[in-house]
């Protein structure tokens, strides 16, 4: 039977979890000095994604406070946590997300569906563990959107092009327009992505 292991040491352990670095900003949106934790997936997060988690489901994500939940760590939930953390677990359910996929960002509002999605997207759709990307991003994407001028104070209509193949996004004055007036080249390295943007 393996040895009882005292409440106390089991917080002792889980906050010096909580200082290797990648552990002091949220798994999902980078905000800093997460107070919760998804205890299966060997995360911390913030509150604001605390709550998406929670709407996953417990057979996705188990999600506990570490400060109003002080009293009900197991040295199990501890141990994955120690052992994974944000960096590795990162490097898994985001290791393969396409250079054009928005993330949210410490600022997001609580409840965006921006932030839902990407959550969404890393461990129920589970869709950046392969390189294959998810079918809403083969080929071409193309609409219209409008855009604010350089240097002016209004939005006109523009016609953007995102080719997922080559990793471009380009755009037109019109649909029937051949003159292309703006360009991004970008390419996802192992742990950055690198673009080019010429403007109009």
């Amino acid at each position: 039977m393996a040895a009882f292991e005292s409440q106390h040491s089991v917080l002792s352990r889980l906050h010096e979890a909580l200082k290797v670095p990648g552990n002091d900003r949220c798994a999902d949106c980078a905000a800093k000095n997460p107070d919760w934790a998804s205890t299966n997936l060997g995360v911390f997060i913030c509150i604001n994604c605390s709550g998406i988690h929670r709407k996953l489901g417990t057979h996705i994500s188990q999600v506990k406070s570490l400060k109003l939940d002080d009293r009900s760590w197991s040295s199990q939930m501890v141990e994955n946590l120690t052992k994974i953390g944000n960096d590795l677990a990162n490097q898994l359910w985001a290791k393969h997300v396409p250079i054009c996929y928005k993330r949210p960002r410490e600022d997001e509002r609580p409840d965006s569906t921006l932030r839902e999605q990407w959550i969404r997207a890393k461990y129920e759709r589970k869709e950046f563990l392969s390189e294959s990307c998810p079918s809403y991003l083969h080929d071409k994407k193309v609409g219209m959107l409008y855009k604010k001028g350089k240097g002016r104070n209004e939005w006109k209509p523009r016609w953007f092009v995102l080719n997922v193949q080559d990793g471009t996004i380009s755009y037109y004055k019109s649909r029937s327009s051949e003159q292309r007036y703006s360009f991004i080249t970008a390419r996802a390295g192992k742990n950055s992505t690198v673009g080019a943007l010429v403007r109009e």
